[in-house]
This record gives structure tokens, C-alpha cells and sequence, in this order.
């Protein structure tokens, strides 16, 4: 099974992750040291600021200029968006553009409030009406919104993947709900989130390792499964 990290922040000079193709040899270095064969790189991209055009066009520079620096035993890089939800994402046409390479996987950002019923409604639609896996990031951080519960509830009814965090595996209180979250869900992803090499760096191998110490083996073998077939594009997951 290939160990892939489905959130990183690791294009240099993009968003708030890297600051310098040094610092993105450095993180991916880390990450190859971690036995990560594959990372999908996951800018920011907030609808607000920027068109998906002109975004596209930002990632691909940042990819070229990372690109001519790769080691030759690179882990593969697989090029997305963690793509912050806006009203009325459902419709916008380009937000194909936004998937994961060769996929129809997107990776979204829900907002940091109490979500409503229109805002699962634009889920739904981007599942059912633009036919997309709709990959949720970092879901454990939604959590703790006073009053947002219910609203979990709802989005967890629909065929969701789950992006966990694997650094919130080395707290102690961030462990135990995300072993919930795991016991619960069947389609669960990992992701280190890494941002730089100080403050959130790549940290994959050791929320696996946890992970593999408080579970039954096959968890990591059923979320590694899990990975392969998103990103080989297989529409049964």
C-alpha cells in the first residue's frame, strides 16, 4: 500500500505554507524520510480573493519553480486546492478545476461558524448535481463550534471522505476524538496539514505510528486502501 498525504501545504510562495523552495526541499526531504510516496499539494484558495483562473496559474508557477529542484527520489506530487467553502460554490462551474489531479476529488474548507442548512445544501449539490467526492479538510476542527453539532451530523449523513489531521493524533484530547471520528467513518484519509518546517511541519509517520498503536492494524490498511482508490479515480469510494 502507498502512504499518501492528502494535505500539505508545501508550493513555496503560494499562501501561508511555504516560504521558499528551500523550505519546501526541506519539507518534502522529511516527508520522503517518512516513507510518504505521494502528496497532493493543497494551496489555500479562497474565491474571495482570487479567480480559479488566475489561482491555476499561481499554483502552476509555484509547482515549475519547486519542479526544477526535486530529487530524483522524490515522493510524487499530486497538484489540488483546499478550497475554502463560499456561497454558492454548488454552481460554480470552474470548481471542477479545483480537484485533485486526474480526480473528481475536492478537498473543502468549511467555514470556521455554525454552519446552516444552506450550507450542507451546497454540499449535497456538489456531490449529487456536479457528480464530485467531496474530500472534507481537517474535520476535528469543526468540532468544537458551539451549536454546530447537528449540522455534523447532517454533513457525516451524506458520502463524505474525511481528511483527519495526523498531528492531532499527538495530543492527547485532539487522539481521542479522532479516534472516534475513525471508529465511526469508513472513509477517512490522512493528511499532515504542513505549513513549514517550525511551527507545523510534516508529520505524517508519527500520527500514523500512533494510530497503528491504538487501532487494530487494518485501520491504517483500510485508510491506505482508501487513498489508492481516490486517487486512481475509482467511483465506488
Amino acid at each position: 500500500m502507498k502512504i499518501i498525504d492528502f494535505h500539505s501545504h508545501i508550493l513555496p510562495n503560494i499562501d501561508d505554507g511555504s516560504d521558499s523552495v528551500e523550505t519546501s526541499l526541506n519539507m518534502i526531504d522529511t516527508m520522503l524520510n517518512q516513507g510518504v510516496d505521494t502528496v497532493v499539494a493543497t494551496p489555500h484558495f479562497y474565491a474571495h480573493k482570487d479567480r480559479i483562473e488566475t489561482f491555476l496559474q499561481k499554483r502552476q508557477n509555484a509547482f515549475e519553480a519547486l519542479k526544477k529542484s526535486l530529487p530524483d527520489e522524490s515522493p510524487n506530487i499530486a497538484l489540488g486546492a483546499e478550497v475554502a467553502y463560499f456561497r454558492g460554490i454548488s454552481k460554480a462551474e470552474e470548481v471542477i478545476n479545483l480537484t485533485i489531479d486526474k480526480t473528481e476529488v475536492l478537498l473543502l474548507e468549511m467555514p470556521f461558524q455554525v454552519w446552516n442548512d444552506e450550507i450542507i445544501g451546497e454540499v449535497r449539490r456538489l456531490i449529487y448535481s456536479r457528480k464530485l467526492t467531496v474530500m472534507i479538510a481537517h474535520l476535528d476542527r469543526y468540532l468544537e463550534i458551539k451549536g454546530n453539532k447537528p449540522f455534523i451530523k447532517k454533513l457525516l449523513s451524506l458520502p463524505v471522505v474525511i481528511q483527519l489531521n495526523a498531528g492531532e493524533f499527538l495530543d492527547r484530547k485532539g487522539k481521542r476524538k479522532l479516534l472516534k471520528i475513525i471508529k465511526q467513518q469508513d472513509r477517512v484519509v490522512l493528511g499532515s496539514d504542513c505549513h513549514n518546517m517550525n511551527t507545523r511541519p510534516p508529520v505524517l509517520a508519527k500520527g500514523r505510528a500512533v494510530l497503528g498503536d491504538e487501532c487494530d492494524k487494518t485501520v491504517l490498511q483500510k485508510i491506505d486502501e482508501m487513498g489508492e482508490n481516490i486517487l486512481g479515480g475509482n467511483k465506488n469510494v
